[in-house]
This record gives structure tokens, sequence and C-alpha cells, in this order.
């Protein structure tokens, strides 16, 4: 019997155990795999659980909880055609994620502990960011799963409010654009709910804070890493995120005036010295104001290319 693509690439692949090869399906009752898209995990982390693959009829782990799944590996599952991955269920209990935020979200912590239901839910809701936000230049943003992601974040943390702590254990910290834009959204909504924002206010917050950096696509890549001061000619780029960001919301923007508004205006500060306009204090929107001190916090407590971390 020959060798299919996908078992020679499993067999060539660094982070496959061999201890970890099942000897066959399991069937007995103590003991199942369920099924994990593939798109839940974030290459360059680990997955957190013990992720495995199908082999004909058996389960190889692919993958270990502790492990980084390198870039290269999850390109390789993808070109060898593998959407699913596998999670194992021991004694009816589960030790890995599922397959949406929604269940996720909806298995006891008795089943899945906490810091594996969120970091499994943050890799989720962080690769679902960043296909949103990888929008060709001059291409609009799609408003809608933008919008489901902050209403799934703030409706939890509206029946839950100590969710969002177990959610900044989980965070990533190295600044991408979007771990960076889903980190704001967590920190802005739980800031607005403790202000006491109402569910109308805190989903449009959520909806800016997902998508208020996008206008950074625009700039250079040796701008936004550079180790070093800015330009005044780089500042001049930086200083348009602002409006470019606008501009990405496309004809949807007309449909969301205060996400526009909030956009617009997530870099001006209350002395005049914020940017792009040089608003001040009154003529500030009130989520803008909101946005702007989630977005400092966490671009502060974040690994920068010119700068470590503060502390929280």
């Amino acid at each position: 019997m020959g060798t299919s693509s996908t078992e020679a690439s499993l067999s060539e692949d660094p982070s496959l155990s061999q201890k970890g090869r099942a000897k066959r399906e399991p069937s007995q009752k103590e003991q199942r795999f369920v099924e994990v898209n593939l798109q839940s995990f974030v290459a360059g982390r680990p997955p957190l659980v013990d992720i495995y693959c199908r082999v004909n009829h058996s389960y190889v782990l692919y993958c270990k909880a502790d492990a980084i799944l390198t870039a290269e590996a999850r390109s390789r599952l993808i070109s060898n055609g593998v959407e699913k991955l596998y999670m194992r269920m021991v004694d009816g209990q589960v030790d890995a994620g599922g397959a949406t935020t929604a269940e996720l979200l909806a298995l006891p912590d008795g089943e899945l502990g906490q810091e594996v239901k969120f970091g499994l839910i943050y890799n989720l809701a962080a690769s679902k960011v960043k296909d949103i936000l990888s929008i060709a230049p001059g291409g609009w943003l799609d408003l809608v799963r933008a919008g489901e992601i902050a209403s799934a974040a703030i409706n939890h943390m509206v029946a839950d409010p100590s969710a969002i702590l177990r959610l900044v254990r989980v965070m990533r910290r190295d600044y991408s654009l979007y771990s960076h834009a889903l980190n704001v959204c967590a920190y802005a909504s739980a800031l607005g709910l403790t202000l006491g924002l109402d569910k109308d206010d805190l989903l449009k917050l959520g909806l800016s804070a997902i998508v208020h950096d996008v206008g950074k696509l625009r700039i250079p890549e040796s701008v936004l890493k550079k180790s070093g001061p800015l330009t005044e000619e780089e500042w001049s780029l930086m200083r348009k995120h602002p409006e470019w960001g606008v501009e990405a919301l496309g004809p949807d923007a007309d449909k969301q005036p205060i996400v526009r508004v909030t956009v617009l205006q997530h870099h001006e500060r209350q002395d005049g010295s914020g940017y792009p306009r040089g608003l001040v204090d009154f003529q500030i929107y009130r989520l803008a104001k909101i946005l702007a001190v989630a977005d400092v916090y966490d671009a502060l407590t974040s690994e920068r290319p010119y700068r470590k971390p503060a502390s929280p």
C-alpha cells in the first residue's frame, strides 16, 4: 500500500511525537477524539492542548500542548489538504479545545480548564481577526464578521465580568496588528462595562477596537517595526492611519457613524496634542476616549521593536 502525502508529511514533521501514536481509532467509551478546525490554532504559539492528525484509522500526535506549532508545520498541513485536527476526550473529560468560540464557551470549566478554554478562545479569535484585517490595498473590511467577534466577547463579559481576567492571562504580548486589535477590544469592552455603558454602546466600542488600526496596513513594515525614532516624514505617514482606517470601513461605515468617529478619533488627546485633527476634551467622542486608554495600555504593556514592555 502506498503512503499518502499526509502520512508522509507527518512522518517528516519534527513536532510529531512517536510516543503519541494511537494503536487504532479508540472505540471504548472512556476515550474518543473530537474534530477541531485547523484555523483554531495560531502558528508560532503553543496550542495549549495535545493535537492529533488522523492517518487512515489511527490518530497521530502532531503537536504537544506546550510545543510551538510552527508556521511551516501549519502550512504543510494546509498544503496536504488537512483542515481538521483532533482533540482527545478521556473518561468523558475534554482535554482540548472546541471548533468554535460558542462551543468552547458552552463547555463547563470542569470539563475544560479555564486557562486552556480561554487560550483556545483567544487563539481562535486572533485567527479570525487576522483574516478580517488581511484585506488587499484599497479593499474594505467585513464589518459584519468583525462585529460578530466583538459581540461574542462582550456578551460573555456581560454575563461574567471576571472573564477579562482569564483572557488577560492568555493574551499575546508580541504586538502584532491582529493580537493588538483583539487585546484592545477586551480592554476597551471591560473599561466600558465598568463605566456603565449600555449594551449598544459596548458593541460599537468593541467593533471599533477590532478595526481601529486597520489604516496601518497602508504604512510600510519598515516604519511600523522601526527600532529607532521615526523621521518627520515617517510620523506624517503614521498620523494618517486613523483616516485611512475610516476609508477601509467602506460603504458600511455610513451605517456605523459612531464606529467611524471612534476609529477616526482614537489618537486624539484631551490637551489637543493628538491627531489627525488636534481635537480637545469635549470635542472628542466618549467611546474614542475609552478606546484611546485601552490602545495605549496594550501598547505600553506589549513587546515593541524599540523597547521592552512596561509592567501592568
